[in-house]
C-alpha cells in the first residue's frame, strides 16, 4: 500500500484518526502494519502490501464466498473436477470455462487462468457487446491518460480497468474492492507483469470508505459500482471526491420490458436503469453527463453443463437491448 496513503486515511467506521505501527515498508509501499483508530479503537492492518479496512463479520466478501463454494464443489466431486480440467476447451461452454478459470486462480495458476479470458468472452458474449465494453475501457483510459495524481478505482474485482491503465499510461493507481481475497490475486498478477510499483491495494466497503473528506481527485469504476449494495455508496463518493467519477456502466433500455421487470424484482433497478442511477448521484450533489453511449442486443449467458447450473451473469434474463456508456459525475 502506498506510503502516502496513511496521511489521507481515517477509520471507516467512525472517521477517527489512525495510529500506524509499521513493521515493514520500502520507499514506495507499506508492506506490513497494524492500524488502530484513536477514537473507537478498531484495529485494521496492512498485510502483504494490501490495506485491510473492512470487517467481514459485517460485510459480505462475495469473492471469498465463491471460492468457498468452488472448494466444496471440487473437494466433494473429484470426477467433476477431472472433467472440468481435461475436457477440450472447444467442447465446453462459457459457464464451465469460467469455473475452470476459477480453479486455476484458486490454485495460483494465474497465467493459465488469464489464457481463458478471451475464450470466455467470445463464447459468452456477442462481438458487438465485447467491442462496446472495450470501448468504455478505452474511453476512460484515454480521458485520464495525462492524470498526474493517483486514481482510485472502486469495485476493481480482478482489475480489467487497472490493467488497461497500467498498459497505456504512467498513472499511479489504487485498486480497491470489498474482497481482500480478490485483491490478493490481482496483486499477484500485477507483480508478474512488472507493474507493482504503480499500484496500491485497499480492501474496504464502499458504504464505509476509509478516505478523508475531499482527498480523492479521480475515481473510476468499470462495471462494478452498479453492483454495490447501497444506501451509503452515493453519499460516500460525494464525501471523498473533490473531482470527477468516471463510471463504465450497463443500463437496461426502456424497451427491454422483461429485463426491466427482473431488475425491479431483484431490487437492482436503481443502478441498472440510467435515469434512476443518475438521479441517485444528483441527490447527493453531483452533476452527471453520459458519454460514449453504445446500444447492444444482448443474449442471456450460458448455463453450466459440466457444473450444473453454473452461471456467468444474472442479466439479461431474456434477449434485449442494453446501453453501455461512461457516466461522468462531478
Amino acid at each position: 500500500m502506498f506510503n502516502f496513503l496513511k496521511e489521507i486515511l481515517i477509520c471507516p467506521e467512525c472517521h477517527g484518526e489512525l495510529m500506524w505501527e509499521i513493521m515493514n515498508e520500502n520507499k514506495i509501499h507499506i508492506i506490513e502494519a497494524e492500524v488502530k483508530c484513536l477514537r473507537c479503537n478498531k484495529i485494521y492492518e496492512v498485510k502483504n502490501g494490501i490495506g485491510r479496512f473492512v470487517e467481514y463479520e459485517n460485510s459480505s466478501d462475495g469473492w471469498q464466498d465463491d471460492e468457498n463454494w468452488l472448494n466444496d464443489l471440487i473437494g466433494n466431486n473429484p470426477d467433476v473436477r477431472k472433467k472440468l480440467m481435461t475436457t477440450d476447451i472447444e467442447e465446453m461452454n462459457a459457464a464451465d470455462i469460467v469455473i475452470r478459470y476459477m480453479v486455476h486462480k484458486a490454485e495460483g495458476n494465474i497465467s493459465e487462468a488469464e489464457k481463458l479470458i478471451e475464450i470466455i468472452n467470445k463464447k459468452a458474449y456477442k462481438e458487438e457487446t465485447i467491442k462496446a465494453n472495450l470501448s468504455q475501457l478505452d474511453y476512460i483510459v484515454n480521458s485520464l491518460k495525462d492524470e498526474n495524481d493517483f486514481i482510485l478505482d472502486v469495485a476493481s474485482g480482478e482489475g480489467s480497468l487497472i490493467s488497461k491503465f497500467l498498459e497505456n499510461t504512467d498513472t499511479c493507481l489504487i485498486s480497491s474492492d470489498i474482497s481482500f481475497n480478490v485483491l490478493e490475486k490481482a496483486k499477484k498478477s500485477t507483480e508478474e507483469k512488472g507493474f507493482s510499483d504503480r499500484v496500491s491495494y485497499i480492501a474496504f466497503d464502499l458504504n464505509k470508505s476509509p478516505f478523508k473528506e475531499k482527498t480523492v481527485k479521480t475515481i473510476t469504476s468499470f462495471l462494478g459500482l452498479q453492483n454495490i449494495p447501497y444506501p451509503e455508496v452515493f453519499k460516500e463518493m460525494r464525501r471523498i471526491c473533490n473531482g470527477k467519477l468516471y463510471m463504465a456502466c450497463v443500463f437496461c433500455c426502456e424497451d427491454n420490458i422483461v429485463n426491466l421487470r427482473a431488475l425491479e424484482k431483484g431490487g437492482s433497478d436503481k443502478t441498472w436503469v440510467k435515469n434512476k442511477f443518475i438521479d441517485e448521484f444528483n441527490k447527493v450533489g453531483f452533476t452527471s453527463i453520459v458519454e460514449n453511449s453504445i446500444i447492444t442486443l444482448d443474449d442471456p449467458t450460458p448455463v453450466g453443463e459440466i457444473v450444473k447450473g453454473a452461471t456467468i451473469d444474472g442479466y439479461p434474463v431474456e434477449t434485449g437491448h442494453f446501453e453501455r456508456a461512461v457516466v461522468i459525475s462531478s
